[in-house]
């Protein structure tokens, strides 16, 4: 099979852990999901004349047009996820991981943040891992 499979496997399992991370987050009535608190630490971390020109620019829309990158961000990443799958099995377990590291970093790195709060990275992790595997079998054959 070509690239463009091995890469819409893993795009199909990102968003899939996008998406149950984002309903753990709240079905446990968390203040901020993952992806949320990955887009609170670009916020903070932004310097101030950034931050202040994005809102001139694009007015009351700031909030949606980093949402919006962020999506597009996820999309490259969870592609080039799905190359690495061609190489090696593990490649794309060790990506998934480190991807969760991120989101754990920021979901921590949140005032007030809990042992529960890491349950829907965790939920990310497993289902990416899980529907990865499963979309990725039948490419092999």
């Amino acid at each position: 099979m070509g690239r463009a499979h091995w890469a819409a496997a893993a795009i199909v399992a990102g968003f899939a852990g996008l998406a149950t991370s984002y309903a753990a987050a709240m079905v446990l009535t968390i203040r901020d999901a993952p992806v949320v608190a990955v887009a609170e630490v670009i916020i903070d971390f932004t310097p101030g004349a950034v931050v202040e020109r994005a809102i001139k620019v694009l007015g009351h829309a700031d909030k949606p047009a980093l949402m919006f990158a962020l999506f597009l961000i996820h999309l490259a990443v969870f592609a080039v996820i799905g190359l690495r799958a061609r190489q090696s099995w593990w490649q794309p377990i060790v990506s998934w991981v480190l991807l969760a590291m991120i989101w754990l970093g920021a979901v921590l790195g949140q005032a007030g943040a809990g042992p529960v709060d890491v349950l829907p990275v965790v939920v990310g992790l497993i289902t990416w891992i899980t529907v990865h595997a499963a979309l990725n079998d039948p490419i092999n054959l």
